[in-house]
């Protein structure tokens, strides 16, 4: 066979798993090795293990193997025979990071390349060959003998892996383990291992460079570290958009409203205007989220009078809530077979080229989900001194960590494989970036789109710096909250918390700099200190989510 991939017995394959790492092999002929994003699941704890889509030089792939920022687990692995026998296939005397070992080996002399979409599920046994930690250590100190990167380039990381098993030991308190370990390691690495006083710095800034690594691979960022490495096309999850002669594209538009009629009928007057690509359909869900109906004779109205190329239908959620409204606009827009949903909220205008922006990034960057930019135009109100918020300048096809209803557009695939919005986080906002966060971490792809802008009109009431403080203290709090329900409490302290004291103290040296220049220059003196203030409020919405304060803005309905 011209290629050979590995199932262990208590792992499962998901579709696609031999599918897409063929295609990139038959594809790419200098590629010797495809690697595959996976999901897992840990006792209570579902986790997935994120890979970007794209092909590495192989000191590149070896490198991040060696550092621990991909995972080259064994019902992951797809190689070119070639590649494999190369070298000789598994090293039979390792007990422990056989695979990491094989890949890192393969790489010396191959390319290599990552799948995002999660193709196999990794089933975690409690009493499996790799959850002896009296075997691990020495393995550890085997496997890093047999790679000389680790004795030179990444010898920092070397420290962070011995660091790192010292500090699994102290959480059990083996503290003996700790010191036979210690000595051993001693014995066997030149040069040796730095005191043990110095290991809890060496892992925590190992940490925190896996970490950086990572997010930069997961973003789509060069390294400068490795150099460029060749992005892959999105692979086909059923609703790749090509637009071949005769085949038809559906894009349904959701819309939330409650007691905004005017701006709602600014926002379908911009739809209807928009440019249509030839063999695209159109449609508009507009949910009502309302007690009582109020605007359905308008909506109704203006489907009555739309082109015929339009579709707009009325639905009624009696539920209050954001994310209640949310999914039953994802869910009335699934009931037209749409292969795209997108979002965008009652007070937006769409720019005419919106929807064809929108699409042809789809095709360019190969992306699951798009995120517009949304222009914002002030009026007389805001203070000269206030900041306004611009236009992002972001290249189209940078890619996202997370989106926002305010100008996106995702896949229908997405819907359809369960996704919603958490209902628990009805009035307090952020509900959009919590959910554009778990797609992410599902393995789709996200991008930006620079060309697909939508304007909105900044309320008066919006422009007050009471209402600027309340939106940083909101935000803040909801990314905290978020980050909890996804990843746990001691993760969202280690990141939100920290952050919510660093901007506090920011923001109070940042005030005092601005009542320093209150007498030499007064807008000068305002916007310092309101960026300061903002930093403070900011800062304190990070941290008072950890004790279930979340604020809940959205009881009280802006605009008419």
């Amino acid at each position: 066979a011209p290629y050979v991939a590995f199932l262990d017995s208590d792992d499962i394959y998901l579709p696609g798993r031999l599918r897409e790492p063929l295609a990139i092999l038959r594809k790419h002929p200098s590629v010797g090795i495809v690697l595959s994003a996976f999901t897992t699941e840990k006792r209570t704890k579902q986790t997935h293990f994120r890979m970007p889509r794209r092909l590495y030089e192989g000191a590149e792939l070896a490198r991040l193997a060696a550092r621990y920022v991909l995972e080259p687990t064994t019902s992951g692995l797809t190689f070119r025979k070639e590649a494999l026998t190369q070298v000789g296939g598994f090293d039979p005397t390792l007990r422990w990071m056989e695979d990491r070992d094989l890949v890192m080996r393969v790489a010396r002399h191959s390319k290599g390349a990552t799948i995002a979409t999660p193709l196999w599920h990794k089933r975690w046994q409690a009493d499996g060959i790799s959850s002896d930690r009296t075997t691990y250590f020495p393995a550890l100190l085997t496997f890093i003998a047999r790679h000389p990167i680790y004795g030179s380039e990444e010898l920092r990381f070397r420290d962070y892996l011995i660091a790192r098993h010292m500090v699994a030991l102290a959480k059990v308190m083996n503290f003996r383990q700790i010191q036979l370990d210690y000595d051993l390691a001693l014995r066997e690495l030149t040069p040796p291992p730095p005191p043990l006083s110095r290991l809890i710095p060496k892992y925590l800034s190992g940490r925190r460079e896996r970490f950086r690594l990572r997010r930069r691979l997961l973003s789509g960022k060069a390294h400068s570290d490795f150099g460029v490495a060749e992005s892959l096309p999105s692979a086909d999850r059923g609703s790749q958009i090509t637009l071949p002669t005769g085949v038809s594209v559906k894009v349904v538009i959701a819309l939330c409203t409650r007691e905004r009629p005017l701006l709602l009928q600014r926002c379908l007057a911009s739809l209807q205007a928009l440019e249509l690509p030839e063999n695209v359909q159109v449609a508009a869900v507009v949910v009502e989220n309302n007690g009582t109906p109020s605007c359905q004779d308008l909506v109704e109205g203006i489907a009555r009078r739309a082109p015929p190329a339009w579709q707009i239908v009325y639905v009624h959620e009696p539920r209050l809530g954001i994310p209640i409204a949310r999914n039953r606009s994802v869910d009335a827009a699934l009931e037209l077979e749409p292969d795209w949903i997108a979002f965008l909220d009652d007070d937006e205008e769409a720019e005419p080229n919106w929807l064809v922006a929108m699409l042809d990034n789809s095709r360019r960057h190969g992306a699951d989900v798009l995120q517009g930019p949304v222009d914002y135009r002030y009026g007389p109100e805001l203070p000269d001194w206030a900041p306004r918020a611009t236009i992002k300048k972001r290249a189209s096809g940078t890619r996202l960590e997370t989106a926002f209803t305010n100008n996106v557009m995702m896949k229908a695939a997405i819907a359809r494989s369960g996704l919603r919005f958490d209902e628990s986080m009805r009035f307090s906002g952020g509900e959009d970036s919590d959910f554009f966060y778990r797609v992410a971490e599902a393995g789709w792809i996200l991008c930006w789109a620079s060309e697909a802008v939508v304007s909105e009109v900044v309320l008066a009431n919006r422009q007050t710096v009471g209402w600027q403080l309340a939106r940083a203290l909101r935000v803040a709090a909801n990314a905290t909250e978020s980050h909890i329900n996804r990843k746990g409490r001691w993760s969202a302290l280690f990141v939100h918390g920290s952050k919510g004291v660093r901007r506090i103290v920011r923001g109070t040296v940042t005030g005092l700099v601005g009542l320093v220049l209150l007498p030499f220059s007064r807008r000068l003196g305002k916007r310092t200190g309101f960026a300061g203030l903002r930093n403070i409020w900011s800062g304190a919405g990070g941290i008072i989510a950890f004790f279930g304060v979340v604020p809940q803005p959205y009881t009280r309905i802006d605009g008419e």
